[in-house]
C-alpha cells in the first residue's frame, strides 16, 4: 500500500499528522487529508473554501470592485449562502456600473481559425472552444459546471437520510441539460 500512496522518500511525510498532505486512505471533496479529492466547480467549490472565478481577471469588473467570494463549510447551507452572497455582489456591481454600452460585434464573414472563451455562469465557469471556417462554426465544444459537479452527488448523499440527501443534491444546482451522457 505504501508503494501506491507514498512512492517517494518525501511522500512518507504525509503519514505525519503535522503535514497538510493526504494521510488518510479515503475520498472526500473538501478534506485535505484525504488520499483522493473529488473536484468541484463554481459556487459549489467556492462554498467549501476553494475554487476560482473566471471573472477575477476582468479589468472592468476589477475597476467596479469585484472580489471573489469564498465561504468555508461545503455543505448545502454554505452553498446557499455562497449563492446569496454572489447575488448581492452582482446587484452591487450592476449599481456601480450604471449603464454600459453594448460592445460592437466585428464582421466575421470570411474569418477562419480557432478560439476559446471562458465565462462565469451562475453555476460556475463554462468554457467554449470553437473552430471557424469562412465565418461559419464547424466545430464546437462546451464544458459546463454541471459536468464537474455531477461527480459530487455520491459524496454529498453518502450516509444521509432521504430528505438531507435531496437537499444536498439540490444545492449542487445541477442542470440536466448541461450534463453529458
Amino acid at each position: 500500500l505504501t508503494l501506491l500512496m507514498a512512492p517517494h522518500i518525501n511522500s512518507y511525510q504525509r503519514f505525519c499528522h503535522t503535514y497538510a498532505s493526504p494521510n488518510n486512505l479515503c475520498w472526500s471533496h473538501d478534506n485535505r487529508s484525504a488520499g483522493l479529492r473529488i473536484p468541484a466547480s463554481g459556487p459549489v467549490d467556492r462554498a467549501r473554501g476553494g475554487g476560482s472565478d473566471a471573472r477575477t481577471g476582468d479589468p472592468t469588473l476589477k475597476d467596479l470592485g469585484f472580489e471573489m467570494r469564498v465561504r468555508n463549510g461545503g455543505d448545502a447551507l454554505a452553498r446557499l449562502r455562497q449563492r446569496c452572497d454572489e447575488i448581492a455582489q452582482s446587484l452591487d456591481l450592476i449599481a456601480a456600473a450604471g449603464r454600459i454600452a453594448v460592445p460592437q460585434v466585428p464582421d466575421v464573414d470570411r474569418v477562419s481559425g480557432e478560439g476559446e472563451a471562458r465565462i462565469e455562469t451562475p453555476r460556475g465557469t463554462a468554457s467554449l472552444r470553437v473552430k471557424l471556417a469562412n465565418g461559419k462554426v464547424v466545430e464546437a465544444d462546451l464544458d459546463t459546471p454541471s459536468d464537474v459537479n455531477i461527480a459530487l452527488v455520491e459524496t454529498v448523499t453518502a450516509q444521509q437520510e432521504l430528505g438531507d440527501a435531496l437537499a444536498a443534491v439540490a444545492s449542487l444546482d445541477l442542470s440536466p441539460w448541461e450534463v453529458r451522457g
